[in-house]
């Protein structure tokens, strides 16, 4: 539970000041005059019901996340008790399914099986505090049952039946303990599945799904095996939660009325063909962003020789990219094939921990930065009307820099040696996206790519010319918009023209003419700070510790769109990912009757961050005065924060003259991951002919938080797991918004305060985020607007959910991360906390009423 202090960053512990310059990307609307003129009180005659009968294929992409508990180990792990530790995993999801739909009336039954490459991980401390924990899910899928009512032209659909995941388990154990044994498995685990969906025909032959579903494996045995042969039986509950986006291509001509009490059929109109010729030559330009991971797996030579306990480490990357394509495209009736060679500057980079030694400790920062990369690929799409949808697959490479240091070697420790290595990698990459010609010459699109780059070993040399090979092993996640420009056609020619006339550049395709859609893309720069609080042991009333980041500096980029479908039905989102530039942090260490008072100053640079929503509502008033609707929805967010060297700016000892780090050397790293589902209510009100006013509010049930806390001058508690489950809070936005693209946003999307329990004694709580004013706009300034962000009201603190444990930490130095109540005006609001029952320790009381605190293990710290 988090209370904060007065006049710290409004509710919770960050508070930031954001200014949003947007420039509309993609429009993919039917019209600004269309969209008023879907805002009648009457709305048009429903179109006949479609028959889902048939045969259909298709992809997804997503988000997923889910829960691990180690539970018990066997053979040369049974001695380890208290074994149980627990984590949070999660990541993207891509795959496939496939299935049959058969329709009675209104009423749809079918079977469905769908698989998903995966890269969920989690992280906890298990085996009495001694291991590092770790599953990764690298493939799932499920075969269900599915049950549907369709409504118009949707259908909403319940799906039940087995869920599969393939994982990898690995148990590798903290230096200094003296501990060799590293225990490795995997399994293919068998569980139950249940799901919720929404499914839309845009034409007889396409379809687009927003699905959720929950996988449960319960606990399962598996058998793990170290390097020396010794064997246990470890016991492991998990469970997932996955949020998709798909397309379904419905196999034959259309989707065929079943021959009996099948309902009308779908209007047999074909797909318009659309005015874009896309055969031709093309050039365009394109930004967007990157995520993914690099495994450091082994090596030989003299780096080696410093790994006495384990080499291997993994870290996460992240980073923008900016550049341009090129391509052909052959058009043959509906179809589009072409090929596409691509390149782009980029800034993604990842830390991970590697060659680990008992001696010191010591471990060494093993970084690696892609500054260039691309892709030449076949391309293979469909229109509809005037929207290419396209799948790509081909080849990719990626330029890197790799290099590998000791961080204590600033403070005298060895070795000195620092490792370096430059490489091109090859590998291949899988994507899909949408196109959009908004003229003969001009299109815009929206694109996902995969690229896999193996394994490959890369020969690095440190500064005495000692030759080590290093085995890598890497991906990548990327989002793309971008422009394209088709040679040959007049630049200057007219938009295509609209079905209905309307003053705006671009029209829908005719399929989602019963969708009024707004879509782009917008920047923003941001500026703020944010704190964390370590308290001391459990029933001690005093703060030993605490992390202040100022002055950061933000900069990101941000897709959005919003689908307005005339029945009522209406679909919002967004996806941004970006950089932080700058900033300091200090770390404080003031724990009672230890002198003198330490205060470390480090610089922060080449922070991450990234986030996302998905809405699904309707609107039950929709008419001259507006529009309000309810919606369920999706939340996420990540952010890194990466510290460089260390200074003592007080009188402790860390860090003082002369042993100060240098800023090149990586020093502490903050990571944390925020997912949650959001119940909320819109409003768009009209103010005039061009102005609209967007309300936003919404309540979080639960909310669920992955992190790790990394001190890379400490081997001995790098990483250090974060696990939490949060229930409640709210979130509002304000969104004034011109009918020509103009928008301000005065409002706080959602956005999370730092959450540091360690372990399995664990709460959570969500707080509102950093963006506070946003305008979109073409060389438009909403500087008036700045004045509702002073009446936008402060965030309510919702309810947590605690843990208990049985275990502690048997080393010397102990600590319990809590958080202190400081605003009793808030806290009181929410004095009644529900516990969560784990061992002996789960109870029910108030925590901000008389300040308990569960008891929970943190490392002890020093720069």
């Amino acid at each position: 539970m988090v209370c904060p202090r007065r006049g710290e960053f409004g509710v919770g512990q960050l508070k930031r000041r954001a200014l949003y310059a947007t420039v509309s990307l993609v429009a993919l609307a039917s019209g600004i005059s269309a969209a008023r003129a879907a805002n009648l009180s009457v709305n048009p005659p429903s179109p006949p019901i479609a028959s889902w009968t048939g045969w259909y294929v298709g992809t997804h992409l997503g988000s997923g996340w889910g829960y691990d508990g180690w539970r018990s180990g066997s053979g040369a792990l049974a001695p380890l008790t208290p074994f149980f530790g627990e984590a949070s995993s999660g990541g993207t999801i891509a795959g496939a399914q496939i299935g049959y739909n058969k329709q009675f009336g209104r009423w749809v039954l079918g079977a469905e099986a769908d698989a998903s490459f995966a890269d969920l991980q989690g992280i906890a401390e298990c085996a009495n505090g001694l291991w590092l924990c770790r599953t990764r899910t690298n493939a799932l899928g499920t075969a269900t049952a599915r049950l549907g009512l369709t409504v118009d032209q949707f259908l909403l659909y319940g799906k039940g039946g087995l869920g599969w995941a393939h994982e990898q388990f690995a148990m590798l154990p903290y230096p200094s303990f003296g501990i060799p044994n590293q225990f490795s498995g995997d399994a293919m685990r068998l569980g139950w599945t249940a799901g919720l969906g929404l499914e839309y025909a845009f034409s007889p032959a396409l379809s687009a799904k927003v699905e959720y579903d929950w996988l449960d494996f319960g606990n399962k045995t598996t058998r793990m095996t170290d390097q020396f042969g010794n064997q246990s039986d470890v016991v492991v509950g998990s469970h997932a939660q996955l949020v998709k986006l798909g397309l379904n291509y419905h196999l034959g001509n259309g989707l065929p009325a079943f021959a009996t009490g099948a309902g009308p059929a779908f209007m047999s109109a074909p797909a318009p063909s659309g005015n874009r010729n896309w055969t031709g030559f093309y050039v365009g330009v394109h930004g967007g962003g990157g995520w993914g991971r690099t495994d450091w797996k082994q090596a030989d030579g003299v780096f080696n020789t410093f790994a006495d306990s384990i080499f291997a480490g993994s870290g996460e990357a992240g980073g923008m990219m900016v550049g341009g394509q090129a391509g052909y495209a052959w058009q043959f009736g509906r179809w589009v094939t072409g090929i596409e060679g691509e390149a782009s500057w980029a800034d993604v980079d990842s830390n991970a921990k590697c060659a680990v030694s008992e001696v010191g400790p010591t471990s060494f920062n093993c970084h690696t930065r892609i500054d260039a990369l691309g892709v030449l690929t076949g391309r293979l799409g469909t229109t509809y009307g005037n929207l290419l949808i396209y799948g790509k697959a081909g080849a990719a490479w990626a330029h890197e820099t790799h290099d590998a240091v000791n961080p204590q070697a600033a403070f005298g420790a060895l070795p000195t040696n620092r490792f370096t290595a430059d490489d091109t990698r090859w590998g291949y990459t899988i994507g899909t996206g949408l196109e959009y010609a908004f003229s003969p010459a001009w299109s815009a699109k929206v694109e996902y790519d995969y690229a896999n780059f193996g394994s490959k070993t890369v020969a690095f040399t440190d500064q005495f010319g000692n030759v080590s090979n290093v085995g890598l092993w890497q991906d990548l996640h990327s989002v793309k918009m971008g422009v394209n420009y088709k040679l040959g056609a007049d630049p200057a020619a007219a938009a295509y023209a609209s079905a209905v006339p309307s003053k705006a550049y671009v029209k829908a395709p005719e399929p989602f003419a019963d969708w009024s859609i707004e879509a782009g893309a917008r920047a923003f720069v941001s500026s703020g700070r944010k704190a964390q609080d370590l308290g001391a042991i459990p029933g001690q009333d005093n703060i030993v510790s605490r992390l202040s980041y100022r002055g950061m500096t933000g900069y990101a980029a941000e897709l959005f769109a919003r689908l307005d479908h005339r029945d009522g039905i209406f679909v919002k989102g967004n996806l941004g990912l970006g950089d932080f530039a700058g900033g300091t942090m200090n770390d404080e260490d003031f724990v009672p009757g230890v002198t003198p008072y330490s205060n470390t100053r480090h610089q922060q640079r080449d922070g991450r961050l990234r986030y996302g929503a998905l809405d699904v509502g309707y609107d039950v008033i929709k008419g001259p005065a507006g529009e309000l609707g309810p919606y369920v929805g999706y939340r996420s967010f990540y952010e890194s924060g990466p510290t460089f060297g260390c200074v003592q700016v007080a009188n402790g000892g860390i860090c003082a003259p002369p042993t100060t780090q240098d800023t090149s050397l990586l020093a502490l790293s903050e990571t944390e991951t925020w997912r949650g589902v959001a119940i909320g209510l819109n409003t768009r009100v009209p103010l005039s002919d061009r102005w609209k006013l967007e309300l936003d509010a919404a309540y979080l049930p639960y909310v669920n938080f992955q992190g790790h806390d990394q001190h890379w001058n400490r081997p001995d508690i790098n990483p250090g797991p974060e696990h939490g489950d949060g229930w409640g809070t709210d979130r509002g936005d304000r969104l004034l918004r011109d009918d020509r693209s103009l928008e301000c946003r005065c409002g706080r999307p959602l956005r999370v305060s730092r959450h540091q329990q360690r372990l399995h004694a664990v709460s959570g709580r969500l707080a509102q985020p950093a963006r506070e004013v946003l305008y979109r706009a073409l060389g438009w300034i909403c500087a008036d607007l700045v004045s509702l962000r002073r009446g936008h009201a402060r965030a309510s603190v919702g309810r947590v959910v605690s843990g208990g444990t049985a275990g502690l930490d048997r080393r010397l130095y102990r600590r319990a991360s809590r958080r202190r109540c400081r605003d009793q005006r808030l806290c009181r609001s929410v004095s009644v906390v529900r516990l969560r029952r784990s061992g002996a320790h789960g109870r029910r009381g108030r925590r901000c009423a008389d300040r308990r605190q569960l008891p929970a293990r943190a490392r002890g710290r020093r720069a």
